[in-house]
């Protein structure tokens, strides 16, 4: 029962993507039953032809075959953890893959089921297009959570301004990257990358807020 517990809850969490490997890995943490995890940055790029990094932590003996300037497919998960008040968001490697060449598309597809955990915030950019900010609270088999940034665009966006916290939702999306301007003091700005899940397709499931 444990089993088909734990795959049911990744099906709630559940990634694929494939791209360029765009460092080497490098040490980031070891848990306390003494496994070695690392990072590195994965390169996936649109239709459009604009490039979302993507970081990726691994395990040990992945590394051995992720190569900077390799291509790779990943299966994993999309997780959250903080530093600080930063909110840090990696995909986890479940699985990786060596390709031999890049496949004819990159691979950026998540599914995510979760329950909308901030009021949904509605807005437009300068060029009118309407774009809704949802923050997502994915339950782990540990129980505990991820909290994943989403973007919805125009008629989804218009739509799912509708939800409110404590509903229910499954989507399908992209990870994405965007860099953006951060004020460090009245003279001083810096560089960071945000990442956001963009949502293609979506079913609501359950109603639990107002």
């Amino acid at each position: 029962m444990k089993n088909r517990e734990v795959a049911s809850e990744f099906m709630k969490n559940k990634v694929v993507i494939s791209g360029i490997v765009m460092k080497n890995p490098t040490y980031c943490f070891k848990f306390l039953n003494g496994n070695r995890f690392y990072k590195t940055v994965v390169s996936c790029v649109r239709k459009s032809g604009i490039e979302d990094l993507i970081p990726v932590i691994i395990r040990e003996q992945d590394t051995e075959r992720v190569i900077e300037g390799k291509y790779i497919r990943i299966f994993g998960r999309f997780y959250s953890r903080n530093v600080g008040k930063k909110l840090i968001l990696e995909v986890w490697a479940k699985k990786v893959e060596s390709l031999q060449a890049r496949l004819d598309d990159d691979i950026n597809k998540i599914l995510l089921e979760g329950y909308i955990c901030k009021e949904p915030v509605y807005r437009k950019t300068p060029l009118n297009r309407k774009i809704l900010d949802l923050m997502l609270a994915v339950n782990r088999p540990s129980k505990k959570s991820d909290y994943i940034p989403c973007i919805a665009w125009e008629a989804n966006a218009w739509i799912l301004n509708g939800m409110h916290v404590g509903d229910k939702i499954f989507i399908k999306g992209r990870i994405q990257s965007r860099d953006y301007l951060k004020k460090i003091s009245k003279e001083e700005c810096e560089t960071r990358t945000a990442y956001e899940v963009s949502i293609f397709d979506y079913e609501l499931q359950d109603t639990g807020g107002k």
